[in-house]
């Protein structure tokens, strides 16, 4: 079974959580965490020489906050790139969001294996959330592999959060589930409940606009439903 020492920094690794039965892919959730708080951590068992990390959690509404966007993460050399430029940025981002197409084909194992060493670097020490594009395929992998948010009628494909004074939330914009009813009610009831917040940003994966001539017409089917 998997466990998580951590505690917060610079301070002793003083709590543990384990999880509850054997899994093969891993997921420990941590409670008791104290907001706008940087804290350390190692992951127990390892493979790895050093499966230490940190992280900061969500900071309090009067706090301000920065985060990074990207997606469409499918080149490894220019993915690499932009994580090592990431990890200058001063002030550290409190967390990443991929836009999706994190690789090629998300039906296949090598991908992600590929993905997942060009990202270790950064997703070891930022919270790390994506929302699924064309190229991972709907794949079973891309749920098993990304622990998110479960609180939309369709988990993990439709999620929010709140992170100090904003309001995320993500939605599957791809064919096959963009015009689901369940989705498009619970996006306009996630927004109606988050009036209070200073922003409300919405993320998903493609844009209602573009230049490509053969996708005019999806940018504007996206524009009509969103």
């Amino acid at each position: 079974m998997g466990g998580v020492e951590f505690g917060a920094y610079p301070g002793d690794l003083d709590q543990v959580r384990v999880e509850p039965a054997a899994r093969k892919i891993h997921e420990v959730p941590l409670d008791g965490l104290v907001p706008n708080t940087r804290y350390r951590y190692r992951v127990e068992p390892s493979g790895r020489e050093d499966a230490s990390g940190a992280f900061w959690t969500a900071p309090s509404a009067a706090d301000s906050f920065s985060f990074v966007v990207l997606g469409d993460t499918r080149g490894h050399a220019i993915h690499r790139s932009i994580v090592g430029q990431i990890l200058q940025l001063e002030p550290a981002p409190r967390f990443v969001f991929n836009l999706g197409d994190m690789v090629n084909n998300g039906e296949l194992a090598p991908d992600w294996q590929a993905f997942f060493e060009d990202v270790a670097p950064l997703a070891r020490f930022t919270p790390y959330y994506s929302t699924l594009g064309n190229h991972e395929h709907d794949a079973e992998l891309y749920f098993e592999l990304f622990a998110l948010p479960r609180n939309s009628p369709l988990p993990k494909r439709s999620y929010s959060f709140d992170w100090g004074n904003t309001h995320f939330t993500v939605i599957d914009s791809n064919q096959k589930h963009r015009d689901d009813e369940r989705q498009l009610q619970w996006l306009a009831q996630d927004l109606e409940r988050a009036r209070s917040a200073t922003s409300r940003i919405v993320f998903f994966h493609h844009s209602g606009h573009g230049t490509r001539p053969s996708r005019v017409g999806d940018h504007e089917r996206i524009r009509r439903l969103l």
